[in-house]
């Protein structure tokens, strides 16, 4: 088997080490809990998972402290091997001096892999346990990459100082794979406790938030229940509002109101039927400032009647001589019925404002309704997030 096929074939057994998710540690009595865990039980899961954590702790210090020991003590037999081979000499040796020199710089690029390779090991932090064995694979994955060419071309002459190394590197994969097959079920128990710490957050987080969902839920449901009652207050005032005598006073005085200014309407279409434009066209088509004036009041009779209460259109009749009299009496009966009008006073329509103040009620009802069902769904979908978290706790029991 070549080195690289060793490497390989001793990576993949320590990682299935790790890969293997099972829980074999864990007591009948421990599975039985998880099993019929319920959420009421998670400060006992929790108590349960800082116990283990502790005892894992422990057994992880010690798995990781052989890591370290192998990895120097590989460092130590490289350093001292790449001390022997950089003396080596391969000019005395009977072969061809283009064979010599590629020997040569292969030996020299192959050490200067070596000394990376110790750069690396003397940088690496051996701090966790599953990642731990995965970058040294990485590690070593590189190296034999990098280096396999100069190793191979250099053993054309140098085969023992070369091999040495190599048998150092391949002990020191066989030491990792064995401590990590010793703790086999440590790093299974490991993974376990981590994951189940993770969900055990999970669902801390998830309840945090559900109670902060059902706290606003119940919040908005007061007030929609406070805002119903303030409608129904208001419904009561605007029937006792309607039954009023202020109320009955109003709708006389408004009725009067709008009887006056459909009155007053009529009497300014009397006016405009009064005014002869056609004439008045006629007698100052000459003259574009009065044309202008004339069209004004044809296009839009009562708007320009409101501004100048008629002064414009009276003085165009004067000087057309055109029935002015009738004009300007018209004219003058009008003005006095605005006069009038101008003068009623209509008190503020009481009903009209509680009615609005309602449909503000009821439309504030109505938004927080459909705030109320988003959170509710919102908190619904939360809720079998954490029922999904408890389900995994113990399905990893099963």
């Amino acid at each position: 088997m070549g080195f690289l096929d060793f490497l390989r074939k001793k990576i993949n057994e320590a990682k299935e080490i790790i890969r293997e998710q099972t829980t074999d540690n864990i007591s009948n009595k421990e599975k039985k809990f998880a099993v019929d865990f319920k959420i009421e039980d998670l400060n006992k899961l929790e108590s349960w998972v800082k116990n283990k954590k502790t005892n894992l702790e422990n057994q992880e210090k010690e798995f990781l402290e052989k890591i370290k020991e192998k990895i120097l003590l590989l460092i130590k037999e490289l350093k001292e091997k790449t001390e022997i081979a950089k003396k080596i000499d391969v000019g005395g040796r009977k072969v061809e001096e283009k064979i010599k020199l590629v020997v040569q710089e292969n030996l020299y690029n192959y050490l200067r892999h070596i000394e990376k390779l110790v750069e690396s090991l003397e940088s690496f932090e051996a701090n966790d346990t599953r990642k731990t064995v995965e970058k040294l694979d990485n590690i070593l994955l590189n190296f034999d990459k990098q280096s396999r060419m100069s190793y191979e071309k250099s053993t054309i002459l140098i085969g023992k100082e070369l091999g040495s190394m190599r048998e150092s590197i391949r002990k020191f994969l066989g030491d990792i794979h064995n401590i990590s097959n010793e703790n086999r079920s440590f790093i299974k128990e490991h993974d376990t406790i981590k994951f189940i710490e993770s969900k055990i957050k999970e669902i801390s987080n998830i309840e945090n938030l559900n109670s902060d969902l059902f706290s606003e839920i119940n919040k908005m449901g007061a007030e929609i229940k406070a805002l119903e009652k303030e409608a129904e207050n208001i419904f009561e005032k605007i029937e006792q509002e309607k039954k009023s005598d202020s109320h009955i006073s109003f709708i006389e005085k408004r009725n009067g109101l709008e009887s006056k200014n459909r009155e007053l309407e009529n009497k300014t279409s009397e006016l405009r039927h009064l005014a002869d434009f056609k004439k008045l066209f006629s007698i100052f088509h000459s003259d574009a400032k009065k044309m202008e004036s004339v069209k004004k009041y044809e296009e839009d009779f009562q708007e320009s009647f409101k501004e100048d209460k008629g002064k414009l259109l009276l003085e165009l009749f004067k000087e057309a001589n055109l029935n002015s009299q009738k004009i300007i009496g018209k004219i003058e009966e009008i003005n006095t019925m605005k006069d009038k009008i101008a003068k009623i006073i209509i008190p503020e329509d009481i009903v009209k404002s509680l009615e609005l103040e309602k449909k503000n009620i009821l439309s504030r009802i109505e938004a927080l309704k459909y705030e109320k069902d988003a959170e509710k769904k919102r908190h619904d979908k939360i809720e079998n997030s954490r029922k999904e978290a408890i389900e995994e706790i113990k399905k990893r029991f099963e």
